[in-house]
């Protein structure tokens, strides 16, 4: 009875430990291991599964959200003497009494919003285990290759906004002495040449200046795993710029051309390779680019997840003051056109823009990590009356971008060719149609960017296509023969192939009325989400299937014995 009795506690302590065997794995998958306070960079927030955010408003504080100005004022007062003689060698002394004032004020506003997408929790949980550091930012741009499994995807969103406001005041007021220390009429003294220079020295001094400058847009960083190595690549918003659309293209077409300079009497020492690109304006569709001077941060919502189950988050800058601007460059076949002539004076309209609102939705999918932004700019209008942009009418805008890489073969979504044989563009060859940039290695995509689509146009809502091209404006490393148009994709090959890439969206539809698009970031890890999920849906499965087996198993040996007992 006694053994009987033994024996039977030992099959159910066995049966009872192969069921919390094969049930214990099902609650270990679902253990957050990123989310304890133990992490050596601020806390991330599971949002979503496998989905850990942070995000950071910079410059807030509890009475008002904006940017904070940080004023620094300084003041200099001098005293500086100097000698002279007049005509007679009799000395002078001119006493110089100046003052300098200026001031600076500046601010910077950024919502920064960082991502990790870890489905099996491989890296929170790293994260967890590390002692503290004191730059946190290297945790994530240099992150531990080992404790990477594969399936990461970091994001880095950023929006911000700087101003800056300078000015300064000068005064200077100058007394005459002679050598027994009496003031004496500065006019009354005939200087020595030697002196002239002094000459000026006899009045009251004084100038200020004013110069405001502001920045704002936005980045955005992604980081995917490759074999031992992470990949970087960054995106970043260059500006706003408008065109004339003389051939209905809805792109904006650069002509640019090779200039050697000419230094007289020695137009032999310099060769071809010393000459440098240059736009050629009157062969160029580009007439403005925007600069802006004073803008307002508007509102700013930090992450949610909102009823798409979408993690989504957005700002604003507001009530933007600036300038339309006309290349600063020089015009090619135009010798007329000389430096300190007014036609040399770049061209300024001053213009009020409604603002730019950026809303961030970040969403995974089966193969990729998806960032969508829906882009709006405003309308532009003159801020003298408030009324449309006279000199916008019947213009075209583009958005410019640039893009850096880590060591990728870039392709063109377009399947334009990179081959270093076929770097000079042709007037034939056709521009990105598809609208974006594709960033393989091995043949297997790690970033996909899609600038193209279609566009809203704010005059009357109707859906126009998105143009998409190249814009080496800043960049002097293609080349270039002359008059070889840079509106194609094979233009850009040998930025691409080092790491960069300058771009433009151009909406046709516009004289100055308001735009809403929506560019797309997608980044593929290594190991796709659908084979994470996959994988775990499959230990859970097998961990149901074993536990439930192991369940009726024992159920069975318990009514079994409870059986045996009544019998005896």
């Amino acid at each position: 009875m006694k053994c009987n009795d033994i024996r039977r506690g030992a099959t159910l302590i066995l049966l009872a430990t192969l069921v919390m065997v094969s049930v214990g794995p099902a609650a270990a998958i679902q253990v957050t291991p990123g989310s304890e306070p133990a992490q050596v960079v601020p806390p991330f927030e599971e949002m979503l599964p496998g989905v850990y955010v942070y995000w950071e408003w910079w410059n807030e504080s509890s009475e008002t959200v904006g940017p904070v100005p940080v004023d620094i004022r300084e003041q200099y007062n001098y005293q500086y003497i100097y000698y002279v003689e007049d005509m007679s060698g009799k000395p002078y002394w001119i006493i110089e009494n100046s003052e300098f004032n200026s001031t600076d004020i500046w601010s910077f506003s950024n919502l920064l919003v960082t991502i990790i997408f870890d489905p099996d929790g491989t890296f929170v949980s790293w994260l967890s285990t590390q002692p503290k550091v004191d730059n946190p930012w290297t945790v994530f741009w240099t992150p531990n290759v080992g404790a990477l499994s594969g399936d990461e995807v970091f994001v880095y969103s950023s929006f911000y906004y700087s101003k800056y406001n300078y000015s300064y005041s000068y005064k200077a007021e100058y007394a005459w002495a002679n050598e027994l220390g009496a003031l004496v009429n500065p006019l009354s003294v005939i200087l020595k040449p030697e002196y002239q220079w002094a000459s000026s020295l006899n009045a009251s001094v004084s100038y200020s200046s004013r110069w405001n400058y502001c920045a704002f847009g936005y980045d955005v960083s992604e980081m995917t795993m490759k074999g031992n190595q992470t990949q970087w690549m960054q995106h970043y918003f260059a500006g706003l710029s408008v065109f004339n659309d003389t051939n209905h293209n809805d792109i904006m077409d650069l002509v640019y051309e090779r200039l050697i300079p000419s230094i007289p009497g020695n137009a032999s020492i310099l060769t071809p390779n010393e000459s440098y690109p240059l736009m050629n304006e009157s062969k160029s569709e580009l007439l403005y680019s925007f600069i802006a001077e004073n803008a307002t941060v508007g509102q700013i919502r930090t992450p949610f997840v909102n009823s798409d189950n979408q993690i989504e988050w957005s700002a604003e800058v507001t009530n933007i003051d600036g300038e339309l601007i006309s290349p600063f460059t020089e015009a090619i076949g135009q010798p007329s056109r000389q430096a300190n002539t007014a036609e040399s004076v770049p061209k300024t309209v001053l213009t009020r823009v409604e603002s730019l609102r950026m809303t961030y939705r970040f969403e995974v999918t089966d193969e990729a990590a998806v960032l969508k932004i829906d882009q709006y700019i405003g309308e532009f209008t003159n801020p003298a009356d408030g009324k449309m942009l006279p000199e916008a009418q019947g213009l075209s805008l583009a958005l410019s971008y640039w893009s850096s890489f880590s060591s990728l073969d870039l392709v063109p979504l377009a399947g334009t060719t990179t081959d270093a044989a076929n770097l000079t563009a042709s007037p034939d060859t056709e521009p990105i149609a598809a609208g974006g940039l594709l960033f393989t290695q091995d043949d297997k995509p790690l970033v996909k960017v899609e600038f193209g689509g279609t566009y809203v146009w704010g005059w009357d809502n109707s859906t126009n296509t998105v143009g998409t091209a190249v814009l080496p404006m800043y960049l002097f490393a293609y080349p270039l023969t002359a008059s070889t148009p840079l509106t194609n994709a094979a233009s850009g090959a040998s930025t691409m192939l080092s790491g960069s890439y300058n771009y433009s969206t151009c909406y046709g539809n516009w004289s100055g009325y308001s735009v809403l698009h929506d560019p797309v970031f997608i980044a593929y890890p290594a190991v796709s989400p659908g084979d994470v999920s996959g994988r775990i849906s499959g230990t859970l499965f097998l961990t149901v299937l074993v536990g439930g087996t192991a369940i009726v198993i024992l159920s069975a040996v318990i009514i079994r014995i409870s059986r045996v007992r009544r019998s005896s």
